[in-house]
């Protein structure tokens, strides 16, 4: 359990980083105040795909396997 959040009990073991420019800040938020509309449709290793795709990264399949 985080101290800085102890009432909050849905972390996950794993994490993930990302950083983004003050120009992102403003989308950044909007996006994790939606996340729940964000996150139903999708599981997650189809958004990450979609995430690397939309950025214009290579997805390696054989990374996340």
């Amino acid at each position: 359990m985080n101290p800085k959040f102890e009432t909050f009990d849905k972390w996950g073991a794993g994490y993930y980083a990302v950083s983004i420019g003050v120009d992102g800040l403003e989308a950044c938020k909007q996006y994790i105040i939606d996340q729940d509309v964000h996150h139903r449709g999708e599981d997650f290793m189809a958004e990450m795909e979609w995430f690397a795709h939309y950025h214009g990264l290579t997805w390696y399949q054989d990374d996340w396997e």
